[in-house]
């Protein structure tokens, strides 16, 4: 059997690909596979084995879609799967000979990807996108469908990382946990159960907000738990020493411009989840992106009293992983980074209020997204998520203002406290 991919982009959406590529090796070992994939992504997926990459760069243009054409010219393929419903990878896959040419379902598609296909999956109302993508190989006729993620990371790419981390020490700065922006928070978080003194932030996990929401929806405050309170301290905790490997989370502030699409935090509350985590755990915040992550960093940096490592800039893609592998957690906006930790076993702690969490939030057990949607599309839109198309986004600027810092740092005890309990 030979079977081809066109996933193009982007690197979150090739991440989530990969448990129904794995679904298909399991299935059919002596299969053929191809996958066309982005310049970028295919630097992701690099080492995956029993699997062919045909790299197209998206900034070639007409150049680049002829050398694929001229590249596939003479070969033919049993199935090919249109796991991108974007009109370029549409146009793309014409140049792709495949007896069949299999699409999502009239609800998941867009941009005309129909007139592309000559099958489409069955449907699968309000599903998360890893489910999107299983059900190609559901359409396949494989019934395991058991989600298992690998990225491969070779050993330079650990050693690089450890690098980044061991390289730089912790210092404390003359300045306070933004007390400005615990004061705007102050009255909101007490009405949910939060209580918020001058020198300390308490977080009490079996307040009202805990009794309102499921396990699963995991805003930061779990359902019927123990009452858990953690005090932020003003002053930063000694520098660790540096014989011992320091402990360590990343932080990956932001997520890919989208227009009308807000999704990302405010430097100050960042900043005071950097100290949170210093002071309460003495895990120093990795600071990651790309260059234009640059201001903000700096913005975290200004704000925060224990100085992160800022290592915007100085990753591949897998030195990231390789970061994200050995972190305590992760945390981050609705972007990529959430998912490479999912797949890789870090706990994500992904920041979500304009996205649908149902369908974007990282395919994890367990989950620790610290979700404000509903309370976002109800202030915003006077809506809810019984009656929105699912998957809506709520396109206000000030959406992820719906997220506190207290949120934040009871999901940071949550993952600490499941951490000690798997050592146990």
């Amino acid at each position: 059997m030979k079977i081809a991919i066109i996933r193009l982009s982007a690197f979150g959406d090739v991440c989530l690909f990969l448990p129904a590529l794995n679904a298909l090796r399991r299935a059919y070992p002596q299969a053929q596979i191809t996958w066309i994939v982005g310049k970028n992504e295919a630097k992701l997926l690099d080492g995956i084995e029993g699997v062919e990459l045909v790299v197209y760069d998206k900034k070639s243009g007409l150049r680049g879609a002829f050398a694929l054409k001229k590249e596939l010219k003479n070969r033919r393929f049993d199935y090919l799967l249109m796991a991108q419903e974007a009109l370029r990878a549409s146009i793309l896959s014409l140049f792709v000979n495949a007896d069949v040419r299999l699409g999502f379902d009239r609800v998941r598609s867009k941009d005309f990807q129909r007139l592309f296909c000559n099958r489409v999956i069955a449907p699968h109302p309000n599903c998360h996108m890893v489910d999107n993508y299983l059900d190609f190989a559901a359409a396949l006729g494989v019934t395991d469908l058991r989600v298992e993620q690998n990225l491969p990371i070779p050993q330079e790419a650990f050693e690089r990382a450890a690098a980044i981390v061991e390289n730089t020490n912790v210092t404390a700065k003359n300045a306070s946990i933004t007390e400005s922006e615990t004061a705007k928070d102050a009255n909101e978080i007490a009405k949910n159960g939060v209580v918020i003194t001058q020198n300390s932030i308490s977080i009490v996990q079996n307040s009202p907000i805990a009794q309102n929401e499921t396990a699963k929806d995991a805003n930061g405050i779990a359902k019927n738990a123990v009452p858990i309170v953690q005090e932020v301290q003003k002053t930063a905790n000694p520098t660790p020493q540096t014989t011992t490997p320091k402990p360590y989370f990343v932080l990956s502030p932001t997520a890919t411009p989208v227009r009308r699409n807000w999704r990302n935090w405010t430097a100050e509350r960042y900043a005071a989840v950097v100290d949170y985590a210093w002071q309460s755990y003495g895990i120093q915040a990795v600071i990651t992106g790309t260059e234009s992550d640059r201001e903000m960093a700096e913005m975290i940096t200004l704000c925060a009293s224990a100085e992160p490592i800022n290592a915007v800039s100085k990753t591949d893609i897998k030195t990231l992983l390789a970061l994200i592998k050995n972190a305590q957690f992760v945390i981050a906006p609705d972007s990529s980074p959430g998912h490479f930790a999912a797949a890789l076993g870090t706990p994500a702690i992904a920041l979500i209020a304009a996205a649908d969490p149902r369908r974007a939030a990282p395919y994890q057990t367990p989950s620790y997204t610290v979700e404000r949607y509903r309370e976002a599309l109800l202030k915003f839109h006077g809506q809810t998520p019984q009656n929105v198309k699912f998957g809506t986004r709520v396109r206000h600027i000030d959406a992820m203002k719906e997220i506190k810092i207290a949120h934040v740092t009871a999901m940071i005890d949550r993952v600490m406290s499941d951490k000690k309990d798997k050592r146990r």
